[in-house]
């Protein structure tokens, strides 16, 4: 029987590493104003509709969660006026009308998923710049003695398990490696979709408006431009640990948001039978919201037993 131990970001920074949310923020901030100015309006529309501040220092899990509220309607806003300028009134569709906002939608779509797509690729290369630059601790003091039948989920985008404790087999989520040892980070974003062909166009004019501009009536973003694949994560084997293998699981900084509960219901459904202990590290323990959280998911999970906490550094 193994222990699992699910890493998250509050290992890395226990460790000394420089990973806050907010660090990231103040990277950007340095590299890109363009990008920092249109993370800072997300998150500014992602308090209005929760009705709540988020912790910039701390809720590093809501990072993908605040990118969905992206406005691309403004950052487009003069391709997009134009557009809805010479989109035809239902009541005089006739021939010329169509031609000329097929024209004028062929001309400013372009412009649209350029400006799109360096939001998204400058995105993408910013955080890959910046998680490429954290430097790990030679030595730092250790925690836990890990025993060799130990197993490993990290979540975060870093090889502190790897570089400080020496563990060779770590299943990470949120890398994929490339070659010559490169990496590529998954953080909820996809590419988007390519244009569509100008027969499509014809038919389903408005219909390629919306998905062009980000123009959808309930909420004049382009949400699914960062759903994370996470079924298809799953898919790989990345959460595969055989079955009734698991004995105990030790959250440690791991902030279990809503995007990353299945990858954890599978594990418990897949070792069910044998976890026998759930531990929450100290520190987050610590603190009732978190620590009720926990709680509400492994009940929800079918387990029947108490949450318990283990020693950190706080």
């Amino acid at each position: 029987m193994s222990r699992l131990f699910v890493i998250g970001n509050g290992f890395d920074t226990a460790h000394g590493l420089q990973t806050k949310y907010s660090d990231f923020r103040s990277f950007v901030c340095k590299k890109n104003r363009k990008i920092f100015n249109i993370i800072e309006q997300a998150e500014i529309e992602y308090n209005k509709t929760k009705k709540t501040a988020c912790d910039l220092s701390e809720n590093w899990s809501y990072f993908e969660e605040i990118l969905g509220y992206t406005d691309f309607q403004q950052i487009n806003k003069e391709e997009t006026v134009a557009i809805k300028e010479a989109l035809p009134q239902e009541k005089t569709q006739g021939e010329n009308e169509k031609e000329n906002f097929i024209k004028v939608f062929d001309e400013k779509s372009s412009k649209i998923f350029e400006n799109n797509t360096y939001v998204l690729k400058e995105t993408d290369k910013l955080f890959s710049e910046w998680i490429e630059g954290i430097e790990i601790p030679k030595s730092h003091q250790k925690c836990l003695k890990f025993n060799p039948t130990d197993k490993f989920l990290n979540f975060n985008y870093t090889i502190t398990l790897e570089k400080l404790y020496g563990i060779e087999e770590v299943k990470h989520i949120h890398i994929n490696q490339c070659t010559n040892k490169k990496y590529k980070y998954i953080f909820g974003f996809k590419e988007p979709d390519p244009e569509v062909n100008p027969d499509q166009k014809k038919t389903s004019l408005r219909n390629n408006f919306t998905r062009f501009t980000g123009l959808e009536k309930e909420t004049g973003t382009v949400k699914n431009e960062f759903i994370k694949p996470v079924y298809s994560i799953i898919d790989e084997g990345k959460v595969d640990y055989g079955k009734n293998e698991i004995k105990e699981i030790y959250f440690w900084g791991f902030e279990l948001a809503e995007v990353d509960k299945p990858y954890i219901e599978k594990i418990i459904n897949d070792h069910v039978g044998t976890i026998k202990r759930v531990k929450l590290c100290k520190f987050q323990y610590s603190i009732e919201k978190k620590r009720e959280k926990y709680r509400q998911f492994i009940k929800n999970c079918s387990l029947d037993i108490e949450l318990e906490c283990f020693k950190d550094y706080s």
